[in-house]
């Protein structure tokens, strides 16, 4: 997922954790 936006893992998850908190969306742990 992170390729097409050349951003590194660490980025992505702060992302998803930014997104997370704002209850955008839900986070599954243990997910690829």
């Amino acid at each position: 997922m992170a390729a097409p936006f050349n951003a590194s893992r660490g980025a992505v998850r702060e992302a998803f954790s930014q997104l997370e908190q704002l209850g955008i969306i839900a986070v599954q742990s243990g997910g690829a």
